[in-house]
Parts: C-alpha cells; sequence; structure tokens
C-alpha cells in the first residue's frame, strides 16, 4: 500500500497533467485565425428598369405570361404610382384568365393614371366578364348544389350593383 507521500506526489502530478492540458488548449485556442462571421450574400443590384421594360415587353408580345407578370411586378415595385404599368400588368392577368388580379392592377392603373381611357374600359369588361360568370354559375347549378345557385346569384347582384352608372 503506498504511503501518503507517495499519493501527495501523485496528486501533485495528476495536477500538473492537468494544468499542463489546460494551457496547452488555451495555447492552442490563443494561436488560431479568429474566425470572422461570413459577410451576408450581396443583394442583386438593382436592374436597369429599361432594359426589364424591354424583357417584360417581349414577354408579352410572345405571351410568356408567367415572365410577363414577373417584370411587370418588378416594374410596379420599383414605381408604384406608373399607372401604365399597372395598365399592362393587368393585361397580363386578363390574358392569362386570372380576373380577380386584372380587376385589381386595373383598379391601380386607373387609381394613378385616371385619365387612360382603355384601362377603365378593361376594367368594365372584366368586372362584367366577372357578372356573365356568375350568373352561369347560378344557372347551371343543380337542385343539390341550391346553395351555391343562391351564393352566386348574389354575387352577380353584387357586381351588376357595383357596374350601375352611378347618378
Amino acid at each position: 500500500m503506498p504511503g501518503p507521500e507517495f499519493r501527495h506526489v501523485l496528486r501533485a502530478l495528476a495536477g500538473g497533467w492537468l494544468l499542463a492540458v489546460m494551457l496547452a488548449v488555451m495555447l492552442a485556442a490563443c494561436t488560431q485565425t479568429p474566425t470572422t462571421p461570413a459577410p451576408p450574400p450581396a443583394t442583386a443590384p438593382a436592374r436597369d428598369p429599361a432594359s426589364v421594360l424591354l424583357e417584360a415587353a417581349t414577354a408579352y408580345r410572345t405571351e410568356q405570361w408567367d415572365a410577363a407578370e414577373e417584370r411587370y411586378l418588378a416594374l410596379v415595385r420599383q414605381d408604384p404610382g406608373n399607372g401604365p404599368l399597372w395598365f399592362k400588368l393587368g393585361n397580363v392577368y386578363f390574358r392569362s384568365g386570372r380576373l380577380d388580379s386584372a380587376a385589381a392592377a386595373y383598379a391601380e392603373c386607373v387609381k394613378h393614371a385616371p385619365d387612360l381611357t382603355k384601362a377603365w374600359y378593361n376594367l368594365g369588361i372584366v368586372r362584367r366578364q366577372a357578372s356573365e360568370s356568375a350568373a352561369e354559375a347560378a344557372r347551371v347549378a343543380g337542385p343539390a348544389d341550391a346553395d351555391a345557385a343562391q351564393r352566386a346569384s348574389a354575387l352577380r347582384t353584387d357586381i351588376d350593383a357595383l357596374l350601375a352608372p352611378t347618378r
């Protein structure tokens, strides 16, 4: 059985060994190059509106509605008060069959460019088509769809009230 002196030496060696390991770890940490956080990703530079407009017009002309929508949306985000851009976006929505979106875009157009008569006309057409669609839905609804027919009829009444000339 080792004596107390041996245990004392063993504790001193173990403490020294632990101290040496701790010092080695601390020294290694100090000698490493500090890591810096990665810079944030660079934001895409703002594109030239003229080139985006050209791309939008080309996509529109070639009936690439998704591409045209993307470009016109980018343009109206840059210039939300530009009525003619809203008009073109409305046309994209109309031609791709999204009448609600077309009506919203035409409404934005006439808000910013009230003298653009084509926008007023197109807004009326879109709303009229919505009225006719609601009437057709009410007509084709069968007896099992009485609730749907009633809702479609009420919707047409509301749309027609919106379209009625103001006095």
